[in-house]
């Protein structure tokens, strides 16, 4: 199971790491709330999230499933 929720597993580690290191803010960043919920749709190994957050896809370059978190502009080539 935890690899199916690894994607979200890792970018939930950053962003708490980012809170506690960096100062991030997380109450000004909301739409961290809606990526983290869609990464959790990649434990179904047929699904893919398409994306134009560059600095979402480097939070989760360390996870498995990061290969299916596609750039937008590659999606629509």
């Amino acid at each position: 199971m935890k690899q199916l929720l690894e994607a979200s597993a890792v970018f939930f580690g950053e962003i708490l790491r980012a809170m506690m290191v960096d100062g991030y803010r997380a109450e000004n960043k909301a739409n961290d709330c809606g990526d983290y919920s869609q990464l959790q749709y990649l434990c179904v190994h047929d699904n893919v999230f398409v994306t134009d957050d560059e600095l979402l896809r480097k939070r989760i370059s360390s996870a498995k499933q990061s290969s299916r978190v596609i750039p937008l502009n590659e999606f629509l080539k």
